[in-house]
């Protein structure tokens, strides 16, 4: 995050990139794949209310060799993801709680390899901190971690 007024805790979790894709494409049965494996295909490109910078952190613009990315068709929510890849239109990005919450016939996820992982903690407005927000942000900072 890098708006100004947010303030951003330390890092909870940190999980491995994957890609959704048609269970019906090329790469489908592979347990890891890098960009330079799917750099002619298309990407789901969200369209949704976020900073250019967010949506970059998803999905780099090109490969690490420099190949740029296609991306489109325009998506706006997980769904629209989902469905874009079962029928083989785009591949994306997701994470393991993805995969593991909408498990389908017709999606398959890989890892994908040469990508920073998703990194996940709390973030809130500065504005609104108060000692209930660092008592909960404490707490939570305490509790054991599972990945």
């Amino acid at each position: 995050m890098r708006e100004p007024d947010l303030t951003t805790g330390r890092i909870l979790l940190r999980e491995p990139k994957l890609l959704a894709l048609s269970g019906r494409h090329r790469l489908a049965g592979r347990e890891a794949i890098c960009l330079e494996d799917v750099a002619d295909d298309t990407f789901a490109d969200v369209v949704a209310s976020v900073p250019d910078y967010w949506r970059d952190a998803h999905l780099p613009r090109q490969t690490p060799l420099g190949k740029a990315l296609a991306r489109g068709p325009a998506v706006a929510t997980l769904n629209e993801i989902l469905l874009v890849a079962a029928a083989g239109q785009a591949i994306s990005t997701v994470d393991i709680q993805v995969a593991r919450r909408h498990a389908r016939r017709d999606i398959f996820y890989a890892r994908l390899l040469d990508t920073p992982p998703f990194e996940m903690g709390f973030v809130w407005r500065t504005t609104a901190e108060a000692a209930l927000v660092r008592s909960f942000i404490r707490v939570a900072h305490d509790l054991p971690r599972h990945h």
